[in-house]
Parts: structure tokens; C-alpha cells; sequence
């Protein structure tokens, strides 16, 4: 029997090898099968880190085939890359996890933002909501320390407007932005957030501007508007 220390040596030597990305030419293997050798891969290191632990919860080798190809279905589908997969295996290792992570647990491992980048929805949440209500007018600071990323910037982008409302629908939009906006990033269709228009020159809205024509009806109208705020002042 396997002490916790011999489980963890175990587990330091596994994640010491990256995982094999087993990239091959276009055509000889499917996406399906590329995550299917990943995920075969990952649940040998986690039965070398959990022993009886790991067997226990299978009752036959059928009930692994099928719990396998959940798995690498939900891999591919949500896009996770071979680094997040070895950074969600360390967490498991460094966390001290006393059983083998979920399905769910291990997607949220895989998307944590020390490996993505990307913040948690609450912190995501967060940081829009100060950016706009306790940071809005030193905003272009608070944007670039943080929401620089290009998620957040789009993020931020779609969400912003519903900040002054009322928190279920500000949450409402942003759980659905959220994950539309993450989605986009991993299959490289996040759209890119321009620049602000500059303001537009305005003229005629100086004090000293002079009009073409002296019968301008909108200019007239200016001037009296100036002449009576001058003579309030007065």
C-alpha cells in the first residue's frame, strides 16, 4: 500500500514530463481522438496520484470507457490546451485534493487565471462594477491595470451600460456575456475593441467663431443663449 508521500513522489515524477500534445498531420487523426489520447494521459497521472482512490470509483472497465469520453468530449468542447491541463494537474497535487476532481472541479482548474489570464466571472464582475461606479472618472488608469486583456476589454465593453442598474439583471447579462465572450476567445473569434472616436470639431460652439452668414438661424440662437448667460453673470 501506497503512503501519502510515496502518492505525491509519484505525482512530482508525472508532472515533471509534459503532457504529449500529440499533434499529427491534417487527416490522420480527428480533434476527438486527439483529446481522447489527452484524456487517457490524464487519467493515468491521476490514478498514479490517488491509487485505490481513483479505481474505487469505477465499478468495470466500461463504466472508465464511457466516463473517458465525457471527458474528452467536455475537453474539446471547451477548448482546453495541454499547459491547462498539466496546471490543473498541479493544482490537484498542491491543493492536497483528498479524491479525484469532478469533471466540473477539473474544467474550473483548467480555467484558472494564473494559466488563461482570465478572471473568475465574480472577479470579472467585480472589476467592471468598480470600473464604472468608484473608478469612473480615473477609468483609462483602471482600465489598463485591469481590463487590459482583450476578454476584458470586450468584457467590459458589452457590460458596462448595466452597472447603474439593478444587480439581478447587471448579473444576468454578465453571466451570458461571460461566457459568450470566453468561448469566442478560445476558438480565436474575440472580436477587437477600437479605440474612442476623438471628439468632433466644433467651431461654431466657440465664443469667438463667425459665421459665413450673418442670417444663420443657428447662430443666432447661440449668441442669445451666450447673451443671457452673460447677463446673469453680469
Amino acid at each position: 500500500m501506497y503512503s501519502s508521500q510515496d502518492l505525491l513522489h509519484q505525482a512530482s515524477k508525472a508532472l515533471a514530463q509534459p503532457l504529449q500534445t500529440h499533434q499529427t498531420q491534417a487527416g490522420s487523426q480527428s480533434e476527438l481522438e486527439h483529446f481522447g489520447l489527452l484524456t487517457n494521459e490524464l487519467f493515468g497521472q491521476m490514478q498514479d496520484m490517488f491509487g485505490r482512490k481513483y479505481t474505487s470509483r469505477f465499478g468495470s472497465d466500461q463504466e472508465v470507457d464511457k466516463t473517458k469520453r465525457m471527458w474528452a468530449v467536455s475537453l474539446m468542447k471547451e477548448r482546453i490546451s495541454t499547459q491547462q491541463i498539466t496546471f490543473a494537474l498541479e493544482q490537484v497535487l498542491y491543493l492536497r485534493m483528498s479524491w479525484p476532481p469532478e469533471l466540473t472541479e477539473f474544467l474550473a482548474l483548467c480555467d484558472h487565471e494564473d494559466v488563461t489570464g482570465i478572471p473568475s466571472l465574480e472577479d470579472a464582475s467585480n472589476r467592471i462594477i468598480e470600473c464604472n461606479t468608484k473608478y469612473r472618472f480615473e477609468k483609462e488608469c483602471y482600465q489598463r491595470k485591469y481590463l487590459s486583456h482583450p476578454f476584458m476589454s470586450v468584457l467590459n465593453q458589452r457590460c458596462a451600460r448595466f452597472v447603474n442598474l439593478d444587480i439581478k439583471t447587471f448579473n444576468k447579462h454578465m453571466d451570458r456575456e461571460y461566457r459568450r465572450a470566453l468561448m469566442q476567445l478560445k476558438i480565436g473569434q474575440l472580436p477587437q475593441v477600437l479605440p474612442a472616436l476623438p471628439p468632433p470639431e466644433l467651431p461654431y460652439a466657440t465664443q469667438d467663431y463667425q459665421s459665413k452668414n450673418p442670417n444663420n438661424s443657428f447662430m443666432q440662437r447661440i449668441n442669445d443663449v451666450r447673451n443671457l448667460f452673460k447677463a446673469k453673470n453680469d
